[in-house]
């Protein structure tokens, strides 16, 4: 969905090999734009105990709002680009990483929602639901997140 040239590939995290999916969702809120540089942000949620953070010192972490904000993006300080979120949930920490930077096994998983759709600059063009306004974007994301860490827990 979105160009491999929009994400890191400096190799400054790794994934476990039991690692799942949670959710994956695309955004396209204000703040996601300005972080990819894109028209959106397609990412995945990964129990972050699942990634590691290979070089530290490489990645650069903010808080969105700030400070308000659970959750702290990064990037890398040698190509400027996304390599990963944390989102503390208090219950549970997630890795949200960007879907073109996970191993092909991870990515496959279908897109589960779009949110803040009412702030595309880009219509598209698939099957996967699309929300607008703040309060349900973010009801239907934690939706997703909450049904996806049933679903691994369970399913597999």
């Amino acid at each position: 969905m979105s160009s491999p040239d929009n994400f890191c590939g400096c190799g400054n995290i790794e994934f476990a090999t039991e690692a799942k999916v949670i959710a994956r969702f695309v955004c396209h809120c204000h703040l996601c734009q300005s972080y990819t540089h894109g028209p959106y942000n397609d990412e995945v949620f990964i129990s972050l105990d699942k990634v590691n953070i290979l070089h530290p010192l490489q990645i650069e972490f903010a808080r969105n709002y700030g400070g308000r904000s659970p959750l702290k993006r990064s990037k890398c300080k040698q190509c400027g680009k996304p390599v990963i979120s944390v989102l503390d949930m208090t219950f549970k920490k997630f890795a949200l990483v960007p879907s073109d930077s996970v191993p092909i096994t991870l990515a496959s998983k279908k897109i589960d929602c779009h949110g803040f759709y009412h702030r595309r600059v880009q219509d598209i063009d698939d099957a996967a639901p699309k929300f607008n306004g703040f309060l349900m974007s973010q009801l239907m994301t934690l939706w997703f997140v909450m049904t996806g860490m049933v679903r691994a827990k369970f399913v597999g």
